[in-house]
């Protein structure tokens, strides 16, 4: 549906408004070491791997490691994330993925 003005408020932005007030800012530090034996990535035999971390709508990457199936990171990352208050309640779901290569078509 378009509108030729301003809508007026859902009851729902609302309630999401709401909830916004009801969070508080964090610092989260991800310390990444090393992985082994990794499955190559592509025809050479070899990859390129980083790690990516989501939360929420945010994320955040490693460093790539050029041409090994054994990356040594050892690299800090991080970022800030909006959690609700009452974490017991509605806790984060952090995903790590491990991709081979940047190039989307090896992964």
């Amino acid at each position: 549906m378009l509108y030729a003005f301003t809508p007026p408020q859902r009851k729902d932005t609302y309630i999401v408004e709401s909830l916004k007030k009801n969070t508080k800012k964090y610092k989260l530090m991800l310390f990444v070491y090393v992985a082994w034996n990794l499955a190559s990535g592509d025809d050479s035999g070899i990859s390129n791997p980083f790690v990516r971390f989501k939360v929420g709508g945010e994320h955040v990457e490693t460093q790539t490691i050029m041409d090994t199936l054994n990356p040594n990171f050892n690299e800090i990352v991080e970022m800030t994330i909006e959690l609700s208050e009452n974490i017991n309640s509605s806790p984060p779901t952090l995903m790590i993925l491990m991709y081979h290569d940047k190039n989307p078509e090896y992964r």
